[in-house]
C-alpha cells in the first residue's frame, strides 16, 4: 500500500531563538523519514566537499563550533498536497522573523510516488542507469561510502537506526515482501547468485567473511537466535514452503546434487572434522546422549526402514546399491578397512558394554518365555500343517482304494 502521508521538517540550531521562546528556523524540507533525511544533511555537509548549498555551509560552520544540528517535525501533511504545505510553511516562517537558508520557495523536491512515476517510464530509467553506471560514478561514489562507514560514529548510529527501524513489526512485513518480489524475478536472482560467486572468488574477501563469522561473539549471538523455538519454527515453515514450491524435476535435482556433493571426499573430510571437533566438547557429547533417548532411537530406525523400503521398491535402485556393494568388497584394502574398523569398534569398552547389556536384556526370562512360546507355536503350527498333510494324503489313499475295488469288480462282472 502506498504511504498516505509525509513530513514537513525544520533545522534549526538550539542555541538561537526568535523572541527568546521559539527556536530560529533555518532550513524547511520534506521527507517521509525525517531522521534518515537528518542524516543524510549531516552526510552531504561532512563527506561532500563539493557542495556548497547555504544550508550545507551552515550545517559545517555548526560542525566546527560542536554544535548538534537538531530538527522539528513541524506539519504531518497528507501526500499528494505536501508542495503546497512546504510553501505555505517556508512563507510563514520568513514573515514570523526565520532567517530562512531555502535557496526557493518550496515545493521543487520529489515525493516517493513521484519519483515511483518516474521511474515507471522506460526511458527514464535508462537514461539514469546509465548515468549511474559510469565507471568514474562507481568510483566515486564508492569511494564516498568507503569514507562514510569508516568513521565508527556513523557505524554506531546507523546500527542503533536499523535496529529501531527493524523493532516494528510493520518494517520488516514491509522489507520482506520487498525482498519476496525482487527475488521471484529469475534474472534478478541469477544476478545476485553472479555476484555473490564474484565477491567470493577473491580470496581476501573469503578471508575477511572467515574472519567475521568465526568471532566468539558473532557465532555466540548466531547460536542464540538459531536456538529460539520460534526461529525454528519460522525457519523450519520457510524451507517447508520453499521445497513445496519447486517442480518434482527439481527437487530430484537437488537431491541428487546434494547427494553428488556429499559423495566428494572434501565434503566427507570437512564434514568429519566437524563432527570430530563437535563430540570432542564433553558439554555437547553429553547433551546428544541425554537426548537421543529410546524414543528418538525407534523414531529414526522407523525413519530410515521406511526410507529403505522407499528407495528399494525401484528395481534400478536396487541394482545400483547391490553393484556398488559388490564394487566395494570386492577391493582387499577396502575388506580389510572394514575388517579393521569393525574389530575396533567391538573392542572398546563402551561397545562392549552395551553388547553385553543388549545380550542380557535379550536373553533375560522375560525373553527366554517369549523365546520359547514362540518356539512352541511353530512347533504347534508345524504339527497342524503336517495333520492337514496326512488327512489329505489319508483321502487320497481312500479315494485309490476305492477306485481300484471299483475296477475289480468291473473286471468280475464282465468275465
Amino acid at each position: 500500500m502506498s504511504k498516505q502521508y509525509t513530513f514537513i521538517y525544520g533545522l534549526y540550531d538550539p542555541r538561537q531563538l526568535v523572541d527568546d521562546e521559539l527556536d530560529m528556523i533555518r532550513y524547511v524540507g520534506k521527507s517521509d523519514h525525517p531522521l534518515v533525511r537528518l542524516e543524510e544533511h549531516i552526510y552531504n555537509a561532512l563527506h561532500k566537499r563539493e557542495c556548497k548549498m547555504p544550508v550545507y555551509n551552515w550545517i559545517r560552520k555548526l560542525d566546527k563550533q560542536g554544535v548538534r544540528l537538531q530538527m522539528r517535525i513541524l506539519r504531518r501533511v497528507p501526500m499528494k498536497y505536501w508542495q503546497r504545505e512546504e510553501r505555505s510553511m517556508i512563507a510563514t516562517l520568513r514573515a514570523a522573523g526565520h532567517n530562512l537558508l531555502n535557496a526557493t520557495d518550496g515545493g521543487d523536491g520529489f515525493s516517493s510516488e513521484e519519483w515511483k512515476r518516474l521511474w515507471a517510464d522506460p526511458k527514464f530509467k535508462e537514461k539514469h542507469l546509465t548515468a549511474m553506471n559510469r565507471p568514474e560514478v562507481k568510483a566515486k561514489r564508492s569511494a564516498e561510502m568507503k569514507r562514510y562507514w569508516k568513521d565508527p560514529v556513523t557505524r554506531a548510529k546507523q546500527s542503533v537506526a536499523l535496529k529501531r527501524y527493524f523493532e516494528d513489526p510493520a518494517a520488516r512485513e514491509k522489507n520482506s515482501a520487498a525482498q519476496k518480489r525482487y527475488f521471484e524475478d529469475p534474472a534478478a536472482r541469477a544476478k545476485t547468485s553472479a555476484a555473490g560467486k564474484r565477491y567470493f572468488e577473491n580470496p581476501e574477501a573469503r578471508e575477511k567473511a572467515s574472519v567475521v563469522a568465526n568471532r566468539p561473539e558473532v557465532k555466540a549471538k548466531l547460536l542464540a537466535t538459531i536456538n529460539q523455538p520460534e526461529f525454528k519454527e519460522k525457519h523450519s515453515a520457510a524451507l517447508k514452503e520453499a521445497w513445496a514450491m519447486l517442480t518434482p524435476e527439481q527437487k530430484l535435482l537437488r537431491c541428487r546434487n546434494s547427494a553428488k556433493a556429499s559423495r566428494t571426499y572434501e565434503v566427507r573430510k570437512a564434514n568429519r572434522e566437524l563432527r570430530k571437533n563437535e563430540w570432542a566438547d564433553p558439554n555437547h557429547r553429553a547433551k546428544q546422549i541425554a537426548g537421543f533417548t529410546l524414543e528418538v532411537r525407534k523414531n529414526m530406525a522407523a525413519k530410515a526402514r521406511q526410507r529403505m523400503k522407499r528407495r528399494y521398491k525401484d528395481p534400478a535402485e536396487r541394482a545400483k546399491s547391490s553393484a556398488a556393494g559388490k564394487r566395494r568388497y570386492k577391493d582387499p584394502a577396502e575388506r580389510a578397512k572394514i575388517s579393521a574398523t569393525t574389530t575396533s569398534a567391538m573392542q572398546r569398552p563402551e561397545v562392549k558394554a552395551n553388547h553385553s547389556a543388549g545380550n542380557k536384556k535379550s536373553w533375560s526370562p522375560c525373553s527366554v518365555r517369549r523365546i520359547k512360546l514362540g518356539r512352541r507355536n511353530v512347533m504347534k503350527s508345524m504339527l497342524r500343517r503336517y495333520v492337514v498333510a496326512l488327512e489329505q494324503c489319508l483321502l487320497v489313499a481312500r479315494r485309490e482304494v476305492k477306485l481300484s475295488m471299483l475296477r475289480r469288480y468291473e473286471l468280475c462282472q464282465t468275465s
